[in-house]
Formats: C-alpha cells, sequence, structure tokens
C-alpha cells in the first residue's frame, strides 16, 4: 500500500535509500558505512524499486535494502533478468542529467526520451519524462502553431502510458505531469478547450498533491504551485473568458487572490528559490491586492534569478513589466 517513489525522489546514498526502504516494511536494518564506489553502484538498485516495480516480488524487502545499503548492484543479484531493468535505470539516470543541464538542447532530451521508451515502452518512468520532455520543447519559440501541437500530442500520448504503466498510479509525478501536459495542450487549443480541461487538471495536481505528502511528507512544492495557478486563473479572469466558462460549466469554479497566494507561499516555504514563476506569482498576487511594498520585494526576488530555460525567460519577462507597476 505504500507509494510508489520514483527514482528522482530517492537519495543518492545507499544508507539513506535503506531508510527509506525501512519504512515499507524493513525496520531492523543492519548498519552500514557506503564508499563513494558503492554510492555510484546504487543507480542500478534503484531501477528494481522504482523503474521495475514487477521485480520487487522476486526479493524481499530486507535483501534490497540491505544490497542498497552495502553497494551492492542490481545486476549482481538478478543476473541476465536484470539486464534490460539496470539499461532502463541508466536511461532515466541519462534523460535527469540531460534535463538538468540548460547548454543541452530540448530537442535533444525529447530525442534521447523518444528512443529509450521505443525500448521500454511499458516503462512509466521514462513516460512522464518523455511528457515532460515534450512540455519543455513546446515551450520554445522556435515552433509554430501546428509543430507545437503535434509534440503535445505525442506528450499526452506519452502521459497517457505513464498512467497505464505499473504503479503509474502512484507516482506523484505522473500525475503532475498528466496535469502539465493537458494543460499545455488545451492552452494550444484555445480558451474553450483549456476551460474544459482545468478541471481535470485541479484533479491531477491534487492526486500529485496526496502522493507526494504521503511520499514525501509534505506536499512537492511545485504542485503546490500549479494549484495557486489553478486558483489564480480564476480569481483573474475577464468578463470575456467567464462568458466562455459559463457556457462549459453549470457552475463555474471560483477561487480568490489570497486562496492563489496561500499555495504560492506555502511552495515558498517548502522550498525557498525554487522557482521564478513561483516568486512571480506572488507578487502578481500581491499587486492585485493592492500590496505594492510587498508585490515589488517579491517581483524583485523573481528577476533576480537565472533564466534557465524558455519557461524562466518568459516569466522573468513578466517579472520585470509588472514592476513597473509597483
Amino acid at each position: 500500500g505504500a507509494p510508489l517513489l520514483c527514482c528522482h525522489e530517492i537519495p543518492g546514498s545507499g544508507m539513506r535509500l535503506a531508510r527509506l526502504l525501512a519504512r515499507r516494511g524493513a525496520p531492523n536494518l543492519p548498519r552500514f558505512s557506503a564508499s563513494t564506489q558503492q554510492r555510484r553502484s546504487l543507480c542500478t538498485t534503484q531501477a528494481l524499486i522504482t523503474a521495475t516495480p514487477r521485480l520487487s516480488d522476486r526479493f524481499s524487502t530486507m535483501a534490497m535494502a540491505t544490497a542498497a545499503a552495502a553497494g551492492v548492484t542490481a545486476a549482481a543479484m538478478v543476473g541476465k533478468a536484470g539486464k534490460a531493468e539496470c539499461e532502463v535505470c541508466a536511461d532515466v539516470e541519462t534523460a535527469e542529467q540531460m534535463h538538468n543541464t540548460p547548454s543541452t538542447s530540448r530537442q535533444a532530451v525529447l530525442d534521447f526520451l523518444e528512443t529509450a521508451v521505443a525500448k521500454a515502452p511499458e516503462d512509466g518512468q521514462l513516460q512522464w519524462r518523455l511528457g515532460r520532455a515534450c512540455v519543455k520543447r513546446a515551450e520554445e519559440t522556435d515552433l509554430d502553431g501546428a509543430a507545437k501541437l503535434a509534440v503535445l500530442e505525442r506528450g499526452m500520448a506519452a502521459m497517457e502510458r505513464a498512467r497505464a504503466a505499473p504503479g503509474g498510479d502512484a507516482c506523484f509525478k505522473t500525475a503532475m505531469y498528466s496535469g502539465i501536459v493537458l494543460n499545455a495542450h488545451t492552452e494550444c487549443l484555445g480558451t474553450k478547450a483549456q476551460l474544459e480541461g482545468s478541471t481535470t487538471c485541479k484533479e491531477h495536481w491534487v492526486k500529485a498533491a496526496e502522493l507526494s505528502t504521503a511520499a514525501n511528507g509534505r506536499p512537492d512544492p511545485t504542485v503546490l504551485n500549479l494549484l495557486g495557478r489553478w486558483c489564480f486563473t480564476f480569481a483573474d479572469m475577464g468578463w470575456v473568458t467567464r462568458r466562455v466558462a459559463a457556457a462549459v460549466f453549470a457552475v463555474v469554479p471560483t477561487s480568490s487572490y489570497d486562496e492563489a497566494l496561500d499555495y504560492f507561499q506555502r511552495a515558498e516555504t517548502s522550498e525557498p528559490g525554487f522557482y521564478l514563476n513561483n516568486r512571480m506569482m506572488i507578487g502578481k498576487c500581491l499587486l492585485r491586492k493592492g500590496d505594492c511594498t510587498a508585490a515589488k520585494e517579491w517581483l524583485t526576488k523573481a528577476v533576480a534569478m537565472d533564466k534557465v530555460d524558455a519557461e524562466a525567460a518568459k516569466d522573468h519577462a513578466e517579472a520585470t513589466e509588472l514592476l513597473k507597476q509597483c
């Protein structure tokens, strides 16, 4: 019944992984010290636990935790049967490194993941990362409308496969990116489509908040930011958009700047400075509420952050414009 731990959520040492596993049913683990080389070997052990949960039936939680703490590789435990799973883990690790390297083109990340997914189409960890890569590629300005939509449709398909994969319904990143990809896709289709998809987006993000809280003891800050943006959208809705919404919903969802601000502030408290957009949205909410002094403080913090990708550059430009209103 414990939530599936995604690869990126597992700390990078054998002992810390062992402690996580202890929570899943191995409370009396022996103490180990892990060398640097042993910690490096942890990657393939993680694959068994996260990328391919079906293998967990072959090994006890105690055995997996002991192996992780001692630095024993998954390959040594499963032999030839684990080769494909180890390759998946290596692809996941490479994808994360590429995603987190600003100098790596978003197209290169997308191409790599499409190749990796072709080798392991049932792996949910690769699939949600493919969905994320599609969104990041679609954010770049060199794509026209049709090309952007085509990329996002590939992302929608990837997220559908991620949800259907073993453990997909228990991974908060799958839930989170299901909402993100859906929101980006419907945005391309126009206001009516985006409004029609908004309720489903929120459902994905509420589920992601629940799963991340169960796994980590607190909601993921990015999920809180997404829920804040959802609230802000309906709080800030203009007359024309509200007329369209009235045609879509029997009762138009409502929210407030205070509700949105609460989500953004909780996210910032959880992980200060994690996201340029979050600081920009705190400033934007405060500006809408008429608190120009506080808004200026947060918008100044936002523009001081690095523009690490196309989304950050867009948010940086918006924060710069909003500062002129303070």
